[in-house]
């Protein structure tokens, strides 16, 4: 890996104008704003008034390199100007002669290449704050005057790790590993999770979408949080770990305001009284995604010092195409992220090594391998609670393979394909049936009854295969890179089972026609004393966390159980065997479908089970709302019924509940087979009286 060349930053210049003298003996002179708002130098001391200065004049003045820089040269139209001495600062005194018309200097400077960045970045917090921050632990008690990332822009969230009695052990806490520049984290106030996107970077995509470098980003980012050998060892041939701390035991987000105005940021300004939003809250992207910079430290006790930045740890290590807008941040932060940008490219740093990288499959070179979703399922590991394991030797998540199938369902720019259109029973009793969720974010117009051949890295997600880093052209298409439609309406039949079958068989990932009345039903579970909904989620609900502070929304799948059979047995249900019982089906709503009855709409699983609790069909911002906007207590509620999906087996034009069958693992390791409505056409539902 190269090391320590110096690489050159755009050029800031002072443009001179220096005119042949007229009669009235005036030469106009200015200087280009470029060089005034310049982070990486300054050319300042000229020995000549401006008004003064006139060709043949022999011009002095200093060039002096901002902190981290050094001067690389200075030229004046082109041609290097003199040096005539360097100062002990780092600055230096140069010469040029004016010549008739513009004269333009141009000062062009290097970053340092040897400063680590990520050491010099400092946390700029005020102590009273770090302290009141790093002193909380989990509040699950709705405390409004709780530190909250969401409403005061800082807060000190669940780490992967933990200290116990000097060693490093996993803290239990929720963390969900996206990519580079996304994480998914556990918060100590009220324990919800917030989905971060990391302000200041662009890492390579390696989920949606396969970049080159995004997949070693991501595993680097992995490395940093877990301190795992595994992520370590897929990277170390491009990385140097000198230096790097992996092992995250503290963690502290903080908000793109709240970042801004550290400086100036009081703790005042974080004890709030009220579920108004504080001084500086956090912001969200259009993915609903939170944005922040993760402050993180590998150390037991940790002072502010203590803390590194993984935003501009990413940048430093070569794994971000920009750094933003020197507009969207302070000049602080903007000056530090840009020089750990500057010294990434000066060091050939990942992305800027030319370097080939061993997580990017590169199909050019390597023809892409053909794989029917039979062999991908025989290699799979099984599993006696959902048949099979998606852990296979063809899950890399950079591989590509062809895999080939027909197109069963869609949820929004996504897709199920299994490898046939309809099974006999033979293959249905012996579990010879086979499907997988193709991911991306692609526009398509891909659609049921399609015969396609995908090309894809295979990946595992919640207790099933996919296929991710799928590229579709309606031209100029790529028969070696490219999603292809080979024939359109095929007729897909969903297997018929019911719902003992569907249990028992455990078919991955393909269309199934539930045979039986499904009730759908609702019960609460207690745990430390706290009474929770089992169903849950809705793009419209508002959760234990906007119970507390209800100008919060956010958008999920609404997840409900239901019993099956000849006739509605809520008596058997409990609430410690709805979600795992034999008896019990899990049912996952996918949140960009319509379902409706009636003049109702789901929103929540509310829709299915009854009842109005915390519900509120305008949304979560308007829960406190009332007609005049003003803000009152909750007043707004709607009676819904429970409703069950009847089969009428007599009916040859009826059909069951059609989903997809897929496995599922929560994260806390539970797993149970879940039926996947991806249709609001695939349900028929009744009112139960």
């Amino acid at each position: 890996m190269r090391k320590n060349i110096l690489f050159p930053i755009a050029l800031l210049s002072v443009t001179i104008l220096a005119g042949c003298q007229g009669a009235s003996n005036k030469v106009e002179t200015y200087y280009d704003d470029i060089t005034k708002e310049s982070i990486y130098g300054r050319l300042t001391d000229f020995d000549i008034e401006p008004d003064q200065v006139k060709p043949g004049d022999t011009l002095t003045f200093t060039a002096t390199p901002s902190k981290y820089f050094e001067i690389d040269q200075i030229t004046n139209n082109g041609e290097r100007c003199q040096r005539l001495r360097r100062n002990e600062d780092g600055s230096a005194v140069y010469s040029t002669v004016i010549k008739a018309g513009k004269n333009k200097l141009k000062g062009s400077y290097t970053v340092d290449p040897s400063i680590d960045f990520v050491h010099e970045f400092k946390l700029q917090i005020s102590d009273d704050i770090f302290a009141e921050v790093i002193g909380k632990t989990k509040q699950t008690t709705g405390n409004r005057n709780d530190l909250d990332f969401r409403r005061c822009g800082i807060e000190q969230v669940g780490a992967p790790l933990k200290w116990d009695k000097g060693q490093k052990k996993s803290s239990g806490y929720f963390v969900n590993y996206v990519d580079g520049d996304t994480t998914h984290v556990e918060t100590f106030n009220l324990g919800y999770t917030v989905k971060i996107r990391y302000l200041s970077i662009d890492t390579p995509e390696s989920t949606s979408e396969i970049e080159e470098w995004g997949l070693t980003a991501s595993n680097y980012s992995k490395y940093i949080y877990t301190g795992e050998e595994t992520y370590k060892n897929s990277i170390a041939d491009t990385t140097d770990f000198n230096g790097v701390q992996a092992g995250i035991t503290s963690l502290i987000l903080i908000g793109q305001d709240a970042a801004i105005n550290a400086e100036e940021m009081t703790l005042e300004d974080l004890k709030l009284n009220s579920t108004e939003e504080g001084t500086y809250p956090a912001t969200a992207d259009g993915n609903q995604r939170s944005l922040a910079y993760v402050w993180y430290s590998t150390v037991e006790n940790p002072t502010k010092d203590d803390f590194r930045c993984l935003n501009l740890e990413m940048v430093y290590q070569g794994f971000s195409y920009g750094v933003g807008s020197r507009s969207d941040t302070s000049d602080y932060i903007y000056r530090m992220f840009d020089a750990a940008h500057l010294s990434a490219q000066a060091n050939h740093r990942h992305i800027f090594s030319g370097l080939i990288d061993n997580n990017y499959y590169y199909y050019e070179d390597t023809p892409v391998q053909n794989l029917s979703l039979k062999k991908l399922y025989e290699k799979a590991k099984t599993d006696t609670e959902i048949g099979y394991y998606p852990e296979s030797p063809f899950c890399d998540k950079k591989t590509l393979y062809r895999v080939e199938g027909y197109v069963t369902r869609r949820l929004a720019t996504a897709f199920y394909i299994q490898d046939k259109a309809s099974y006999t029973q033979a293959e249905i009793d012996a579990g010879q049936c086979y499907g997988i969720y193709v991911f991306t974010y692609s526009e398509t117009p891909i659609r049921p009854g399609d015969y396609v051949k995908v090309i894809g890295a295979i990946s595992s997600y919640g207790g099933t295969f996919q296929m991710q880093g799928i590229s579709y052209h309606d031209l100029d298409v790529d028969q070696n890179r490219d999603t292809i439609i080979v024939t359109r309406k095929h007729e897909i039949t969903p297997i018929k089972l019911t719902g003992a079958q569907f249990n028992a068989k455990m078919l991955p990932q393909v269309l199934v026609e539930l045979t039986d009345n499904i009730w759908f039903y609702n019960f609460t579970s207690e745990y430390q004393g706290v009474a929770e909904p089992i169903a849950e989620g809705g793009s419209e609900e508002i959760n234990k966390y906007n119970e507390a502070y209800p100008f919060y929304n956010t958008s999920n799948s609404p997840i409900v159980y239901a019993s099956f059979g000849a006739t509605d047995n809520a008596s058997s249900i409990t609430s410690t065997n709805i979600r795992y019982s034999s008896s019990i089906i899990r049912f996952n709503v996918d949140q960009d479908i319509l379902v409706t009855y009636g003049v109702e709409t789901c929103y929540s699983y509310k829709f299915f089970v009854g009842g109005s609790y915390l519900y509120n069909p305008k949304g979560a911002e308007y829960a406190n709302l009332n007609e005049d906007n003003e803000y009152i207590e909750y007043t707004i509620e709607r009676t819904f019924q429970r409703k069950a999906a009847l089969y009428d087996s007599s009916d040859p034009d009826a059909h069951g509940l059609i989903v997809i069958s897929a496995g599922y693992e929560s994260t806390g390791g539970n797993k149970k087979m879940t039926a996947k409505i991806c249709s609001g056409l695939d349900i028929n539902l009744t009112v139960i009286q």
